[in-house]
């Protein structure tokens, strides 16, 4: 009788396992669907302020005004953005390395400057 048991709670087990994964399949395809492919733009805000928007497809090299005269320069090659110099301390921003996809970004607290992938939309 317990093995009896014990077979069903195992076959709920994998059940519950099963329904699990095929939940997550869900989840993960839904949100690559929402972030697929190359961004298509790089928006830059200061202090929460209006962005500015720049191509990922041109080649730019734009000196950023922060707050309190921090400075922050942005460059964009090859569809991909960094920040390649900047007026803070720590420098963190600059460390952050490249980013090309939809809802990454570049955050610079001490200069207020917060730089985020565009994507398409669905």
């Amino acid at each position: 009788m317990a093995e009896k048991s014990s077979r069903k709670n195992d076959l709920i087990f994998i059940g519950v396992l099963v329904f699990a994964g095929v939940v997550l399949a869900v989840c993960y395809g839904l949100f690559r669907a929402r972030y697929a492919g190359q961004g298509t733009v790089a928006e830059v805000r200061v202090a929460g302020g209006v962005g500015q928007q720049f191509a990922l497809e041109e080649n730019v090299d734009v000196e950023i005004s922060g707050i309190n005269g921090g400075v922050n320069h942005l460059h964009i090659e090859n569809g991909q953005v960094w920040v390649t110099e900047a007026s803070c301390p720590d420098q963190i921003c600059v460390h952050m390395g490249r980013i090309s996809q939809p809802g990454q970004s570049i955050i610079c607290l001490p200069n207020q400057v917060v730089i985020e992938i565009l994507g398409r939309e669905p």
